[in-house]
């Protein structure tokens, strides 16, 4: 037997082992590790639909901002080019639209700021309030690690980027038990939906 041959016999017992026996290797390392489609729990949870609803409600009203100032713009360009350029008023005229193009654009770099500063910060709290969750489902289940993954696989993707993006994720196999997405996401929805009723539930 050469050693290539020696060695792949040896292999072959090794992974042999490892799949007639992968309770004893549990038990002797004790280590259970959880998954968790952060994506998906973003997708489903409640809360963050509507704060995300919320949001683009706001937006749209402080769109509305940004068309008047746009209907005075046009009005004040219909004007000046109507005016007879030796007339007294044709300076104010001049000067009044480019105070409203000045305006409307601080007003739409202050909306995009708020907004972006805004919607920052309900992620923020969403992912935070997901992380806590999360850690308490791993205390419960007694999973010592959880690592964030991708439910779904390549068979289910047509665009190439999200294949290779597929491909390259950490998890490559997993028992379905071991994934606590769903449970994350049935007990936040529980919360919310609790907090709700309560009069709990609205962001402030």
């Amino acid at each position: 037997m050469n050693r290539l041959t020696r060695l792949s016999a040896v292999a072959a017992a090794v992974f042999s082992l490892a799949v007639v026996a992968p309770a004893a290797y549990a038990q002797a390392g004790d280590y259970k590790v959880g998954l968790v489609d952060m994506a998906k729990v973003f997708e489903e949870y409640v809360k963050f639909k509507n704060f995300r609803e919320g949001l683009q409600k706001e937006l749209q009203g402080r769109e509305g901002e940004l068309r008047q100032l746009a209907e005075q713009i046009q009005a004040a360009q219909k004007d000046l080019q109507t005016a007879d350029k030796s007339a007294p008023n044709y300076g104010a005229l001049e000067n009044r639209l480019i105070t409203l193009n000045a305006d409307a654009k601080t007003k739409q770099a202050t909306i995009q700021r708020e907004f972006l500063r805004k919607e920052s910060q309900m992620y923020k709290e969403i992912y935070l309030e997901v992380q806590a969750m999360i850690g308490q489902a791993a205390q419960f289940y007694k999973y010592n690690m959880v690592i964030r993954f991708r439910r779904d696989g390549v068979n289910e993707e047509a665009d190439p980027q999200r294949i290779m993006q597929g491909m390259n994720q950490l998890v490559l196999y997993h028992d379905e038990a071991d994934d606590l997405t769903d449970r994350v996401i049935k007990v936040l929805n529980q919360r919310y939906t609790a907090q709700a009723a309560a009069g709990g539930g609205n962001r402030n």
